[in-house]
């Protein structure tokens, strides 16, 4: 949670050297308060625009409570006492603080990468833009013509939704989790938690009771408009699931080598419960338990191929780049996912090492073709995965918000 994260500093304190370090530190402080969704150098003006009020929360933030009005509020503060620091001390200041460059997407990131999307590159930025392109809004557009063209109808629902807004924070999970298995139920939990999160917060309720049921109606267009918006990633995890289908079939595990060269072996055994008959203090107990079978279990492998590879493909790409940044000599990080820390002096070297790591996984590469190419033996009547599209992966290096501050 935001409090506790707002407590976690490095031991080690580094100096702020240059105006890029600058630049991302104050780019930090504006994403935290919740000002995320425009270019970094408007992101940084806000800083420069509002650096009284963050210098004044710094020196009193119980009685000046302006900092209270951030998206992390804890986390604004604890950037606010450094950059008030920051303004008196100048160019050298020494910074403790975790500066976070976040994937776009990071599952979606990589199947776009994997398969050359243009499409899906554009928005998970992968391409160089002059803004942030944002998918969960993206999605959120698509929703939004559905349920006008549903309004028009008189579809239950439609015009309720309307009027409570369709925007990103509706869509942005059950975005999230499509490259790790997502599915049709697990989209509607998603829409409901958010529906009740924007009520709790104070947002006017057109649902009454029914919010299930509205919750219902809504992920059907989300779970729609996301196939619209990432077709090639769908694509390529339903050839996925095929290849976990099929081989479970066959009894076997699947085996791939990523791009760090770590050897993945999928091998879900199906349970089986026994039962034990035991006694404890004298009284007959007959507890079961579950051991596993020599038989791979065909559920689990279909649903978790797809997740297992992208989360193999994220782990790779963490894991070159963590190797490009020791040799740079950078020694400290905060990480969780796809999101990297180090920082502020070290944050410009971190960039370019993520997009270095990230281009040697794919260029001139067919991580896909190279799976179906292994699997020839074992399946040779399996279909061929789907064609590369025309995306130029070397266009990461140039992007700024393929891995950026998160927003």
């Amino acid at each position: 949670p935001d409090y506790a994260k707002s407590l976690l500093h490095f031991t080690d304190k580094k100096p702020i050297s240059t105006h890029e370090q600058e630049e991302f530190f104050a780019v930090h402080g504006a994403n935290c308060f919740g000002y995320d969704k425009v270019s970094f150098k408007e992101r940084v003006a806000w800083v420069y625009d509002h650096s009284n009020e963050i210098c004044k929360s710094a020196e009193n933030p119980l009685d000046y409570r302006w900092w209270t009005q951030a998206d992390e509020p804890w986390s604004f503060l604890a950037w606010a006492f450094e950059w008030a620091d920051f303004v008196t001390q100048g160019i050298g200041f020494m910074s403790s603080i975790p500066i976070c460059l976040d994937g776009s997407n990071n599952g979606l990131q990589h199947f776009s990468a994997m398969l050359r999307d243009p499409v899906g590159g554009k928005a998970t930025n992968l391409t160089p833009e002059d803004v942030p392109q944002d998918i969960y809004q993206m999605v959120a557009n698509v929703v939004l013509t559905f349920v006008n063209e549903d309004a028009k109808l008189g579809v239950n629902y439609a015009k309720e939704w309307l009027d409570f807004g369709i925007d990103r924070k509706i869509t942005k999970r059950p975005v999230m989790v499509v490259p790790y298995g997502g599915t049709r139920y697990s989209c509607r939990e998603y829409v409901e938690d958010a529906m009740q999160e924007k009520i709790l917060g104070g947002h006017k309720n057109p649902f009454g009771e029914e919010t299930y049921e509205a919750s219902m109606y809504l992920s059907a267009h989300v779970w729609e408009a996301i196939s619209e918006v990432v077709v090639a990633a769908r694509q390529a995890m339903d050839w996925l699931r095929n290849i976990g289908r099929t081989m479970s079939d066959k009894n076997l595990p699947l085996t791939w080598e990523t791009p760090s060269k770590f050897v993945v072996n999928q091998a879900y055994k199906s349970m089986r419960g026994k039962r034990v008959h035991t006694r404890i203090d004298n009284v007959l107990i007959k507890p079961s338990v579950l051991e596993e079978s020599l038989d791979i279990d065909k559920r689990r492998s279909t649903n978790g191929v797809s997740p297992n590879f992208v989360h193999s493909m994220d782990a790779s790409a963490l894991t070159l780049t963590i190797n490009e940044c020791i040799m740079q000599g950078i020694n400290d990080y905060a990480v969780v996912h796809d999101s990297y820390g180090v920082h502020a002096h070290h944050v410009p070297a971190l960039a370019r090492a993520i997009r270095k790591s990230f281009v040697s996984m794919y260029a001139d590469k067919d991580l896909l073709g190279e799976l179906h190419d292994n699997l020839k033996d074992e399946l040779p009547d399996l279909d061929d995965p789907p064609p590369l599209g025309v995306l130029d992966i070397h266009e990461v290096t140039e992007s700024k918000y393929f891995f950026s501050c998160p927003f």
